[in-house]
């Protein structure tokens, strides 16, 4: 491990992926709350979902091929300067006392338009100074700061709505995304690999995502990538009306409910340090499986300790999840379709908003915690239709598979 961070470029880049995993989680606490207290409706904090991750949907692709044929560094830039336009705008609006509903769903989508460019440019700035066989243990590093984020982001959330209101905790938001910002850009690093972008030419959309589906594995990290953001991620946007309506709890208890998630995902990445290629898309499979029946337990939950206990679990298989789904989709494919793979692992990730959007509207229906127990219950039978079907337990880490360099 010491010998994986032993370049100063790479660490700065994963300090930075830090600084924007704890934003990304203090947002999720802070707009939530802020949400609730403008409105009572449970499909309103469900939209919070689908502004946020539509940009996934609407953009992955498109900023996948640039990171490819272009620059992952400008793409990255580019990607910051929106998180940080969006939480200044919030955090003037509130400042003036003329913050609406509507801001907040235009502050997510611009703040989801940053981390759709983060989501595949930093991590193709990462892989570029790394062997192939070490992106397991690489986006395992990744995940652990995606985790420690997780736990820090809705308790430093939490503390800083309770002790100086909504305009202070955006402050730190906006404060956290300038470190980020200096990390990337405070030395020039390794250069990227400019000969791989140049030689990526255009191929068609549809051609495109047929040639990276060839690969057995990368069909199953899309499939099963579906599954978790449709029915499984979109319960956090309902954990605020969960904390207030069922729970009866505060911000710093909702804060603390939150992060139970990353605390438990965080020990959990630091098992998986020592994980080897032919274990990934089994840890894959089973961490999908495992943070799903975390979710239905959540949703049948009526107490503040098993909603705690629910949350771990969910965290626990949510390491095992994130950290290999990155290594496998940028492991199938030769290192100048990286960003391209990781486009179409956003594409999927972006169908986040149907998801969102429908257990809103169950939630109006039934109850939030009753919804978030449905859909659940309804991801842990697809998962496991998916994980029987491909044979998930076996290994399917194929060597990068053969894909066009041409235009199509």
């Amino acid at each position: 491990m010491g010998r994986l961070l032993a370049e100063a470029s790479l660490r700065r880049l994963l300090g930075a992926g830090l600084m924007h995993y704890t934003t990304r989680a203090m947002e999720v606490t802070l707009h939530g709350w802020l949400l609730t207290s403008l409105t009572s409706t449970p499909s309103s904090a469900a939209f919070l979902g689908v502004f946020r991750v539509a940009p996934m949907f609407l953009l992955g692709i498109v900023i996948g091929s640039f990171v490819d044929r272009f620059s992952a560094r400008i793409t990255l830039a580019l990607a910051q300067l929106l998180l940080a336009l969006s939480s200044a705008t919030l955090l003037v609006l509130i400042l003036l006392q003329q913050i609406q509903v509507w801001h907040i769903y235009v502050a997510l989508f611009a703040s989801g338009a940053g981390y759709a460019g983060d989501f595949s440019a930093r991590r193709a700035l990462l892989s570029e100074r790394v062997a192939s066989r070490q992106l397991p243990r690489l986006t395992v590093v990744d995940t652990t700061g995606l985790t420690l984020g997780m736990l820090l982001g809705p308790i430093v959330g939490g503390w800083t709505i309770a002790a100086v209101g909504f305009a202070g905790a955006l402050a730190v938001v906006l404060s956290l995304t300038g470190v980020a910002i200096v990390l990337v850009h405070a030395g020039k690093g390794r250069r990227t690999d400019v000969q791989n972008r140049r030689e990526s030419t255009p191929v068609p959309l549809l051609r495109m995502v047929r040639e990276l589906l060839r690969a057995r594995a990368m069909r199953a990290v899309v499939l099963i990538t579906i599954v978790m953001n449709t029915l499984s991620f979109p319960f956090q946007f309902l954990l605020p009306v969960v904390a207030r309506t069922a729970l009866r709890i505060g911000p710093v208890r909702y804060g603390l409910l939150s992060g139970a998630m990353g605390a438990a995902a965080l020990l959990t990445t630091l098992f998986l340090t020592r994980v080897t290629p032919a274990a990934a898309t089994r840890i894959f499979a089973f961490g999908s499986i495992l943070q799903l029946g975390g979710v239905l337990l959540l949703g049948l939950s009526g107490s503040y300790g098993v909603s705690i206990l629910a949350m771990a679990i969910a965290g626990i298989g949510f390491a095992g999840f994130a950290s290999m789904q990155v290594a496998i989709a940028m492991r199938v494919v030769p290192q100048s379709w990286r960003g391209r793979s990781l486009g179409v692992v956003a594409l999927a990730i972006g169908l986040q908003p149907a998801g969102a959007f429908g257990l809103g509207m169950l939630a109006n229906t039934i109850g939030a915690a009753p919804a978030i127990s449905v859909f659940g219950a309804t991801g842990l039978v697809a998962v496991a239709v998916v994980t029987v079907r491909m044979e998930l337990w076996r290994s399917l880490f194929d060597a990068p598979t053969t894909l066009p360099q041409t235009r199509g």
